[in-house]
């Protein structure tokens, strides 16, 4: 189902009891919960519901497009302790805007502008860039960007991920010799 016509989330119910089963005070090294999938903001509130629950020692890390990231969410990304955002953004508007737009326009100038509130308020982000056909020319041009322009305490660069739907095409000399020179 698409999230336009179904928001069916995960009850706090079942949050808990995950978090019950999934945490063990007794263990040597914090685990890492990494959320992702769809939009994980679409369904702040569980989200929400979910990291306030688990202890501050773990590690937390939400991965979103970033375009609908609003003040409240960072004054409370703030909060959760061993808290992680990571921002999917591929590259220049040129670049980054040929996948990832809207039915009313272009996504990077709202991502830009929710990143350069995060870094305001002292919110650390990451960025990941997945390295397709519609990028990988200038994939060097990408990153400076992305480094230059908005700062990110860390940047990932990824090959697409194939699927029969979804047959992404690059040639991976061409990815590793961008990857190389930059």
């Amino acid at each position: 189902n698409s999230y336009v016509t179904s928001r069916a989330t995960m009850s706090e119910e079942t949050d808990d009891r995950l978090i019950s089963q999934f945490y063990c005070p007794d263990r040597a090294n914090p685990p890492l919960v990494v959320i992702f999938g769809g939009e994980p903001m679409l369904a702040f509130k569980e989200v929400d519901h979910l990291v306030r629950g688990l202890p501050m020692e773990t590690t937390k890390v939400l991965f979103t497009n970033g375009t609908i990231v609003q003040d409240e969410h960072i004054e409370r990304f703030l909060t959760y302790g061993n808290f992680h955002i990571v921002v999917s953004l591929d590259g220049m508007p040129s670049s980054n805007d040929l996948l990832r737009h809207f039915r009313r326009g272009t996504s990077t100038t709202r991502i830009v502008k929710n990143l350069s509130k995060m870094r305001r308020c002292g919110l650390h982000y990451g960025i990941s860039l997945v390295a397709q056909r519609h990028n990988i020319d200038n994939l060097v041009e990408n990153i400076e960007f992305i480094l230059r322009e908005l700062s990110p305490s860390s940047l990932g660069v990824n090959l697409p991920h194939y699927t029969e739907a979804q047959p992404y095409h690059i040639d991976i000399a061409k990815y590793a010799e961008a990857l190389i020179e930059t």
